[in-house]
């Protein structure tokens, strides 16, 4: 799990620089359910066969985005993310129509370009997962509002023996629980029981503060996909709250697209740890 922090930094560090304000905006992240009753098996696993039923098949998107951070600093880009499905994922960032930046990441490294100060980076994509055995499927699902198993793939109703499944007290959420030995972590997928929808990604990671991922998919019950996700976590004591939103309405799927990435000529290469840590 830990590669979500590494991840968060570094595309907020290529969205920060240049680009934000230095006013600050508070916010507030709803709380994980404290306690949990049990519900019967039938009613929870009928449950999971409708949420898992919405997930349908795909190969590629092209979906228009709009990345949104309330703190550290607040401001707001525009861009497009094209994905091959458990493949690759490029995100163009764009300011008054130009591409100002990129991250890309398929299943061996990660890159990033900074235009403007033609910088970039490029990693391992290993040294990131920090041994967890992650996939590029897995950071799609966690971006698009689908839940998944890490390192095995888009939640599918065949996984229940490998799930705990739990109705929240107050009834309206029940919860996902893989049943994984993830050393010093674990994570939980909260569904709102009236539509069977992903609400929420909470993962605790020892010594490391939460990620919370909060999903509002109130126009795309059907698709079972999330109009926006809600990322937020607090890395050096520094509260990180960022959004992507996807403009369903205009993606374009399953149309063959490509996406790559060849390192810049005449950009420096820097280490992607002394970038996030110059802010």
């Amino acid at each position: 799990m830990k590669f979500l922090y590494h991840i968060i930094c570094i595309s907020l560090v290529i969205m920060l620089v240049g680009c934000g304000s230095s006013k600050q905006a508070s916010t507030t992240t709803p709380a994980l359910p404290q306690q949990f009753e049990g519900d019967s098996t039938y009613l929870l696993l009928k449950h999971l066969g409708d949420a898992t039923s919405k997930y349908k098949e795909w190969n590629d998107v092209v979906i228009p985005i709009e990345l949104s951070l309330s703190q550290p600093k607040e401001f707001s880009v525009t861009g497009r993310a094209t994905m091959v499905k458990d493949e690759s994922i490029y995100i163009s960032i764009r300011v008054f129509g130009f591409e100002a930046a990129n991250i890309y990441l398929n299943n061996d490294s990660i890159y990033a370009t900074y235009k403007l100060n033609k910088l970039y980076i490029a990693e391992d994509i290993k040294k990131l997962f920090a041994g967890y055995p992650v996939t590029i499927g897995n950071i799609q699902d966690l971006l698009l509002g689908r839940a998944f198993v890490v390192g095995k793939g888009t939640l599918n109703y065949e996984m229940k023996d490998d799930l705990t499944l739990k109705l929240t007290s107050s009834s309206d959420l029940w919860s996902v629980t893989p049943n994984q030995n993830l050393k010093k972590g674990y994570y939980i997928f909260l569904f709102a029981t009236n539509c069977d929808m992903l609400k929420m990604l909470t993962i605790n990671i020892d010594k490391y503060n939460p990620i919370n991922c909060i999903y509002d998919n109130s126009t795309s019950t059907s698709s079972g996909l999330a109009n926006s996700a809600q990322i937020s976590t607090t890395i050096k004591d520094t509260p990180i709250n960022a959004e992507i939103k996807w403009d369903l309405d205009r993606a374009k799927w399953n149309s063959g697209a490509k996406p790559n990435w060849k390192a810049p000529k005449g950009y420096n290469q820097v280490d992607a740890s002394a970038l996030i840590k110059a802010f």
